[in-house]
């Protein structure tokens, strides 16, 4: 009996062989490197945790030297017996109430820059484009900034920081008027918030920056990104390039991970994050509401970080303990300037805070995957836009727009190499500059440095890059 030969066997069968045997292959590749992953995982997060750990030796370090320094004076005569029980009394009361005075009064201050003139042009479920009208007697300018507020962690509420520090104020003062599109509510309140996409923000941007345009006569605007906020704008100028050049003369992001894979601190993290757990996490989220609870938020940021002990119980105690004058603080006229910006900033990054602001899953997983994956030389963000991939290759072809970053030299979150991929496509369409001094919120905590008196002085002054790259693009 004639045995069939190797040529007898079916073609479909050879094909669906070795589509089975390069399965196999590649599934046994991910679980191997899965492996690795949750065992580098497991290394990384628990160092990491030890690592946050390590400032409550300091800090009582810290206190013991207080209650020894004190003592030795009070034997040495330096001091009575009551002022030495008087001092550690009041470092004491001012630890206990450190914590309430942060969950009070910093939560009272944030976010409560507000302008005489403001109102609100459009709203929705989920945003609200406001006008900030020019401060009285400012210098007239024709320049108007549209700003990309909206999902960050800890929330939006960053940007109007307080009434002597916010952004905006920046902005107003030098004559520029301000169009904020920000969040219409604390996250957890938005009725539409589960259904937020990377779609759907490019045609909220669309549509508010067309509001924006007529409401500022026609004229073309600076648009502007802080941080994440950078990321989504991005996302929109390379999804719809044409209709942000009709709207745009230039476009400015602040501290933005462009390519977020540069970026050390959570490139890392995702680098060592099993992907089965990333996508369990993400699918979870989807079907429970649709968004990343801040909570989540919150542990993955400090952790990685490195920043969970100054937000625990004890770590308020001893910030509270350097200062006893907190013992005195009952009300916000109490405070004084400095002791302002402590607690609103120290609320800002609170595990409270976090929770008021949870995040879109599909925002999420385009930062996940700008922070695993990165923008490679084809310029795609990993993202899709009715169908098509989006990609800064179509900004650089179907417009002219150009894009000013502005990094800080000490920021450790986003380092100006995030921005190098904008200027392989863009060209000499894309500036970026650097100040050594800033950090990553330094443009919106500290007001003095935009003024050229300051010994700590931006130089250059943020705007007047933007006046200047915007009245060269309206020229050309």
């Amino acid at each position: 009996m004639e045995t069939p030969s190797y040529r007898a066997v079916p073609e479909w069968l050879h094909a669906a062989g070795a589509n089975a045997l390069t399965r196999g292959a590649e599934a046994g590749s991910f679980l191997a490197e899965e492996w690795l992953r949750a065992a580098r995982a497991g290394l990384y997060f628990s160092s990491h945790a030890l690592e946050s750990a390590l400032p409550a030796f300091s800090a009582f370090s810290d206190m013991r030297e207080d209650v020894l320094k004190s003592f030795l004076d009070t034997v040495a005569g330096r001091r009575s017996p009551a002022e030495h029980w008087t001092e550690l009394s009041g470092r004491v009361a001012a630890g206990a109430r450190y914590r309430k005075l942060v969950h009070t009064l910093g939560k009272e201050l944030l976010g409560t820059a507000t302008y005489a003139g403001e109102q609100v042009l459009a709203a929705n479920d989920v945003y609200r484009l406001s006008y900030l009208p020019p401060k009285a007697g400012a210098p007239a300018t024709d320049a108007a900034i549209f700003f990309v507020a909206g999902f960050i962690p800890y929330g939006d509420r960053l940007f109007r920081f307080l009434p002597e520090a916010s952004l905006y104020e920046r902005y107003l003062e030098r004559g520029i008027p301000v169009y904020a599109m920000e969040l219409a509510a604390d996250g957890r309140d938005l009725k539409g918030l589960g259904g937020v996409t990377v779609e759907r923000q490019i045609d909220w941007i669309d549509e508010m920056a067309a509001t924006a345009q007529h409401h500022n006569g026609g004229r073309r605007m600076i648009a502007q990104g802080y941080c994440g906020s950078g990321t989504q704008l991005v996302a929109y100028l390379c999804a719809r390039p044409k209709n942000a050049e009709a709207k745009f003369s230039l476009a400015s992001l602040f501290v933005t991970p462009v390519d977020a894979k540069r970026c050390t601190v959570f490139a890392e993290t995702m680098a060592n994050m099993p992907r089965s757990a990333a996508w369990t996490s993400l699918a979870r989220s989807q079907v429970t509401g649709g968004y990343l609870r801040g909570l989540e938020m919150w542990a993955g940021l400090d952790l990685s970080l490195k920043n969970i002990f100054v937000k625990t119980w004890v770590g308020r105690f001893a910030s509270g303990w350097k200062n006893p004058a907190w013992a005195n603080v009952r009300t916000v006229a109490d405070l004084a300037p400095m002791q302002r910006f402590e607690l609103a900033g120290a609320y800002w990054i609170s595990v409270d805070n976090a929770r008021r602001f949870p995040l879109p899953v599909d925002l999420v997983r385009k930062a996940m995957h700008l922070y695993d994956k990165g923008v490679g030389a084809d310029g795609l963000l990993g993202a899709k836009y009715r169908g098509r991939d989006i990609g800064i290759a179509d900004l650089a072809r179907e417009s002219s727009l150009r894009v000013v970053s502005f990094f800080g030299g000490q920021d450790k979150l986003v380092q100006e190499e995030s921005g190098a991929v904008l200027k392989s496509h863009l060209g000499p369409r894309y500036r970026a500059i650097v100040h050594p001094a800033a950090g990553h919120v330094s443009y919106i905590c500290f007001p003095s440095q935009w003024s050229s008196a300051s010994p700590k002085a931006f130089a250059p002054n943020p705007i007047d890059v933007l006046l200047a790259e915007s009245a060269a693009a309206k020229a050309a």
